[in-house]
């Protein structure tokens, strides 16, 4: 009776415990909300360290700069705490923010047919002012400088203004371009001249050095399997809770409708 329990037990323990040897983070979808992906990350960093790498499986168009730049922080920390290999596996689509988190990686595959690229930085606002004035609703706001409600949907912007933000553009897209060129080995130079929001598919990713070979996912599995020495492949994701509907929905309303100025790595 002792040991049928002790081998219940054994069994239970088991099934309920995560196993695998690489774990998998998925980015899809546009990358607006990164704390659930920083937690997946940071368990196989703090409660996992029995795998053998870390895959990223990338089908995102990209999204929020700093959501993307989270994300992309934490898969550097993964690497220089654990010393283990990050792959990333471009499916559909890997464009601009998703992309950038691709470039985390020590190795990015992608399917030969997949959309990719368009490097580059977008700033993008509400403006209706015009529809309330049509109704007689109109808004007074005192400021402590002329610039502190730059963006603002109630008023026309300026074209001082457009260079503020162009300039703040600009530089948030140098830092991506940085990126690119570091995590590619590719001089600067030559990234911009590809870097202007353009797309291509994989295979051309693959001729300019953006990506380091193409393949099927089965293909990505047969690469893993002879770099890692394995026989076999078991992934592994985190067990952190997700989100709820209602409140995903909330903040996806919020990111949608909100009159911040929202700068994005994003296609389109």
């Amino acid at each position: 009776m002792k040991k049928m329990l002790f081998m219940f037990l054994c069994f239970f323990l088991f099934a309920c415990y995560p196993s695998g040897n690489i774990g998998i983070v998925k980015i899809e979808g546009v990358i607006w909300d990164y704390e659930d992906k920083v937690k997946e990350i940071n368990y196989f960093i703090e409660k996992n360290p029995d795998i053998k790498a870390l895959i990223l499986y990338i089908n995102s168009p990209g999204g929020g700069a700093s959501a993307s730049y989270q994300i992309f922080s934490a898969i550097r920390k993964f690497r220089e705490k654990t010393g283990k290999k990050v792959y990333a596996y471009i499916s559909s689509i890997g464009a601009s923010g998703g992309y950038y988190v691709a470039c985390s990686a020590d190795k990015i595959i992608a399917d030969p047919n997949s959309l990719t690229g368009s490097i580059g930085v977008r700033a993008s606002f509400l403006h209706y002012y015009k529809l309330l004035q049509k109704i007689g609703v109109y808004e007074k706001t005192l400021k402590s400088g002329k610039y502190k409600d730059i963006g603002s949907p109630f008023r026309e912007m300026s074209k001082e203004e457009e260079k503020i933000i162009q300039n703040f553009i600009q530089d948030v897209y140098e830092q991506f371009v940085e990126i690119v060129s570091e995590s590619r080995n590719l001089p600067v130079d030559k990234v911009k001249e590809i870097a202007d929001g353009r797309i291509f598919s994989g295979k051309k990713a693959e001729e300019l050095g953006f990506v380091d070979t193409t393949g099927s996912f089965e293909d990505f599995k047969d690469i893993l399997k002879k770099e890692l020495n394995l026989k076999k492949i078991r992934f592994l994701k985190a067990p952190v809770p997700k989100k709820g509907f209602l409140r995903r929905m909330l903040e996806l309303k919020n990111n949608l409708l909100s009159p911040e100025i929202k700068v994005e790595y994003r296609f389109p």
